[in-house]
């Protein structure tokens, strides 16, 4: 009995050892999920391309001065429109082409902008005879253009004997026809207030060889012949001419008391108005075009005084602003880039794309205000003019300076240029 207790309790304790070498489960776990602490990341659109407007321009050559300043004038205007938040939502992007001042060149420029560029408009220019050749490639793809500077009445011309072909080509500057019309508006008041008052009737042309050139002296030529005055000569003469002792001579013995010129080269015009100056040619000297650019003034120092030039009057406080960030640059240059590229902005934001018809049909309906006065097109495709659309004023050399002479309004005005009263050439009357 004894023994039979004893396995009993053994057998009881092995058990009970078993029980307790048996592992228990674990307590279950709860598992609590955090919410995220940012949100998710969306997907961006990609980056719009940037508008692309190709500049044709001779960067160099024998007109590189105003084409230098005319592009000081569309990059001002470029960094403004970016800075302002771009057009369409895009940053504009400038691609340059150089065209030399050569028609030939201007072609293969134009062909290269649009076809391998890939521009969407195309906005610059300085000479009519290179704007007359270019403008057939520009119409062959129909690509929007703004012709800066280009302004012979042959260009619009042109456009008249096919509107439809030429729909999409602007010209941002007034027509040779107003230039020339102009100065012998000018020569009128001058005349009827008395304060020329001529030894003879007598005058003269002198005209470059280019539709520019003679198309202005055309202008005066009819223009003075139907007020009464003798024309003594007309002369023409190549673009690059620096030699003019012989033209000048021929015409001090024919004794006129007026000679314009309309030269568009500023080495050109500071020869002619040197030589006129040193064989004692004593007339009232209209300068022509080169009397525009800044290098004129500084080349030709005081041998420039008493000539006579057209200008247009600006604000100085973008005035101010161009030289700050070009200090080198010429406002009556550098405005007519900054406007035009304007025009074209102005276009591309009505239309609300760069398709080219669309844009072009937005530059035909253009009514843009822009530094020098309201922009208008006319059928020619060339602005309108007037007092309440675009109208230039009369300046004159002195002392190495500009003034603006006429008309008296601009006394009031702040410009770009100070107001002078006329004075008379000596040995003029």
């Amino acid at each position: 009995m004894q023994a039979s207790i004893i396995v009993a309790v053994v057998v009881v304790a092995v058990i009970a050892a078993g029980f307790m070498m048996i592992p228990t489960a674990p307590p279950p776990t709860t598992t609590i999920t955090q919410p995220p602490t940012t949100q998710p990341p969306t997907t961006q659109p990609p980056p719009q391309p940037p508008i692309k407007i190709g500049v044709p321009a001779p960067l160099t050559g024998p007109f590189a001065a105003q084409a230098k300043y005319l592009k000081d004038g569309i990059v001002m205007a470029t960094e403004d429109v970016n800075a302002a938040g771009g057009l369409l939502g895009r940053d504009i992007t400038l691609v340059f082409g150089d065209y030399e001042g050569k028609a030939d060149v201007g072609v293969a420029v134009f062909e290269k902008l649009i076809t391998q560029d890939k521009v969407d408009a195309l906005v610059g220019g300085v000479k009519t005879f290179v704007a007359l050749a270019t403008m057939d490639v520009a119409a062959k793809y129909g690509i929007p253009v703004v012709y800066s500077i280009p302004a012979g009445d042959s260009i619009g011309q042109k456009i008249l004997s096919d509107p439809q072909k030429y729909r999409n080509i602007f010209m941002a500057d007034l027509n040779n026809t107003y230039w020339g019309l102009l100065e012998v508006i000018w020569l009128d008041d001058v005349l009827a207030r008395g304060e020329w008052k001529p030894r003879n009737h007598k005058y003269a042309l002198i005209a470059e060889d280019s539709d520019w050139g003679r198309g202005v002296c055309d202008v005066w030529e009819a223009e003075m012949t139907a007020r009464g005055w003798e024309l003594v000569a007309y002369e023409i003469v190549d673009m690059a001419q620096v030699d003019y002792t012989s033209l000048l001579a021929k015409l001090k013995a024919l004794d006129p008391v007026l000679i314009k010129a309309e030269i568009t080269s500023p080495e050109a015009g500071v020869a002619l108005t040197k030589q006129k100056v040193e064989l004692g040619v004593n007339v009232l000297f209209f300068t022509g075009y080169a009397g525009e650019v800044k290098d004129y003034t500084d080349l030709a120092g005081a041998f420039a005084d008493y000539n006579i030039y057209y200008s247009y009057p600006l604000p100085m406080k973008w005035v101010d602003d161009l030289l700050r960030r070009f200090p080198d640059s010429d406002p009556i240059g550098a405005f007519w880039g900054y406007d035009s590229m304007m025009i074209l902005v102005d276009a591309i934001r009505r239309a609300g794309t760069t398709d080219w018809n669309a844009v072009g049909q937005a530059l035909a309906k253009t009514d843009y205000t822009g530094l020098w006065g309201r922009y208008v097109f006319g059928s020619s495709h060339f602005p309108l003019w007037g007092s309440e659309y675009l109208a230039a004023g009369m300046l004159q050399f002195m002392d190495g300076k500009r003034y603006f002479i006429w008309p008296p309004r601009l006394k009031t005005v702040e410009s770009n240029l100070p107001y002078a009263d006329f004075q008379v050439p000596p040995g003029t009357e």
